[in-house]
């Protein structure tokens, strides 16, 4: 496989499913990222536009961004959800350049604040903002460690962690104390002993108890 177009890309997906995307994975093909992008418009099934985006969160390349800041705005939640790890994973590690980052950045806290979202966008979203490093999330980090879903308490945690702020240490501490969910326990603990590598973290000895 040299190369490939756009269509044939989405041909492949949906003739192959899993086994085609992971031949897109390996195959070398000169302009990946762009045809990647191109078979967007061309995937009518959205099974097909979550695959891709979970092609390019595996590659994650941070060329990728500009092209999956246009699919948060796709209509299937599932998609939207894999358009965010896919932002994660691409933006990890790497200082992306405004003005791509300051869109991105608005566009994930409007989907993490939405009232009605998918809890799958909302996590997704919270987790990439994390990912991205993005400090102005912090106060919509701080709410979802009460969102009523697990999952998405539990990407607050770790985006804590990633963005790497202490000041956060206390409100990850009281919400241990109040936690239920052994899944997010871990996170937070996690999160907790990332942020506060030199002491003592055995969270269960919170100043609280």
């Amino acid at each position: 496989m040299t190369d490939l177009s756009p269509e044939e890309i989405v041909e492949l997906i949906e003739k192959h499913g899993r086994e085609g995307r992971q031949q897109l994975f390996e195959a070398e093909i000169p302009n990946k990222i762009d045809k990647l992008c191109g078979a967007f418009a061309r995937a009518e099934s959205p099974r097909v536009r979550q695959v891709l985006c979970n092609l390019l969160a595996s590659l994650a390349r941070p060329e990728a961004l500009p092209c999956l800041l246009e699919v948060l705005n796709d209509p299937a939640p599932e998609v939207v959800a894999a358009a965010a790890d896919a932002i994660g994973n691409s933006a990890a590690g790497n200082d992306t350049p405004e003005p791509i980052r300051g869109l991105l950045g608005k566009r994930l806290l409007e989907l993490a604040t939405i009232k009605d979202p998918s809890r799958q966008i909302r996590s997704a979203s919270i987790y990439a903002l994390g990912l991205m490093r993005f400090r102005s999330a912090l106060p919509v980090l701080m709410d979802a460690l009460e969102d009523s879903f697990p999952m998405v308490r539990c990407s607050a945690a770790e985006a804590f962690s990633h963005i790497g702020d202490r000041s956060a240490v206390a409100q990850l501490r009281d919400r241990y104390d109040r936690e239920d969910e052994p899944r997010v326990k871990r996170c937070i603990s996690s999160a907790v002993k990332s942020l506060e590598p030199r002491i003592d973290t055995d969270i269960s000895k919170s100043p609280s108890s």
